[in-house]
């Protein structure tokens, strides 16, 4: 009868709905000392079967939930004055039979949309490293990026501030971004880039792969294995600086070729390609958050370092611009040196005015202690 009567007091309490998961028929939170662990008592009591049931419930283990329940309808001893007791225990058992449904519900829809994102998966590509907060979108349905995930057709990743996210190919294929990016995979050798920067790296002997910027798009080759940055421009089109070896650059039909550490702009129509500029890329290769900003190196690591010492060679004494120190958020210095003029002249280029922040170009191209410690 001490038991009954310990159970009741137990059950005293107000029934509140727990739609919420916040409470189980009025009982504390296991945060409480007391009910963190079910009294040790041998043999069990019905009131300590609903004690431990209240604690699974909590911890959202409703099969284990259910036994207990169940125990302890066996444990309360079958008279008439436990017929209001009884009544309670049979509607938290089918609350958590219920809770068990609709677990089992949910787990059957998130492996059906697994299977319907695998199915979508683009063949050959993997998600290899991130840090920081990543975010992919599918079908409107928003989801953190995992290590070793695929990358579904048609799927927009966004990268926020001080984030980064690389996916590689089986072929040796590579894309980066960082910082306050967002790009979309349209196909498996077409990523559409709708904010920020990213780097793309081709292995030899491939088919051209495609940006396309808010205006503009850019179809990327090379014979051999090449890299090449990329970041959106306030006009909308798209700055392009090659990295690793020669790569051919195509837009609307027009050609050019990009040596390692060349700088040129693709712009809306009827503008085209600007002219070319030597940017330091030395520089770049040390303080870009794209390509240093990873716990892994990429592994052409070495590629771009021979690449970077070879520029510095073929531009020395005859270059047309260097990019030099940056001056604030919104701008940089180049540095032009035009024919039959001395190297003091100096040119700034400017930027419009951007109060939303550093410069995509910066964050992901420029010096890293702007943005890093």
């Amino acid at each position: 009868m001490g038991a009954c009567l310990a159970l009741l007091l137990f059950c005293s309490g107000a029934i509140y709905s727990s739609a919420t998961g916040d409470s189980f028929f009025g009982f504390p939170s296991p945060r409480d000392v007391h009910l963190t662990q079910a009294p040790a008592q041998d043999p069990k009591t019905a009131e300590v079967y609903v004690r431990e049931a209240v604690r699974l419930y909590q911890e959202e283990r409703f099969k284990e939930t259910v036994v207990a329940i169940e125990a302890a309808l066996v444990e309360l001893p079958d008279n008439s004055g436990n017929e209001e007791r009884r009544e309670l225990l049979i509607s938290m058992l089918r609350l958590a039979k219920a809770k068990v449904l609709l677990a089992n519900y949910r787990e059957q829809i998130e492996n059906i949309e697994d299977n319907a994102i695998r199915r979508k998966a683009l063949p050959g590509l993997f998600v290899t490293q991130t840090y920081g907060t990543v975010w992919q979108s599918d079908d409107g349905k928003r989801r953190k990026v995992l290590v070793g995930g695929n990358v579904p057709a048609k799927t927009t990743f966004f990268i926020r501030g001080k984030s980064g996210l690389e996916i590689t190919s089986e072929g040796g294929g590579m894309i980066r971004s960082v910082d306050s990016s967002a790009f979309t995979f349209v196909g498996e050798r077409c990523v559409r880039l709708n904010e920020g920067s990213i780097l793309l790296h081709l292995p030899k002997q491939v088919a051209p792969f495609r940006v396309e910027g808010p205006l503009v798009e850019v179809d990327c080759s090379s014979a051999k294995a090449s890299t090449i940055l990329i970041s959106v421009t306030v006009s909308g089109g798209l700055k392009l600086i090659a990295n690793e070896r020669d790569i051919m650059v195509n837009l609307n039909e027009k050609e050019m070729k990009l040596k390692p550490g060349e700088l040129v702009f693709a712009l809306p129509e009827p503008q085209g390609f600007s002219r070319t500029m030597d940017v330091e890329l030395s520089t770049i290769l040390m303080t870009a958050d794209l390509l240093a900003g990873f716990e892994e190196p990429v592994p052409f690591s070495r590629s771009l370092r021979l690449a970077a010492a070879m520029q510095a060679r073929r531009i020395k004494g005859r270059f047309r611009a260097v990019v030099g120190d940056v001056e604030t958020s919104d701008n940089f210095q180049v540095k032009v040196i035009e024919k039959d003029e001395p190297e003091e002249d100096e040119v700034k280029e400017e930027k419009p005015e951007n109060k939303r922040g550093p410069s995509r170009f910066q964050r992901g191209f420029g010096n890293r202690a702007l943005g890093r410690p």
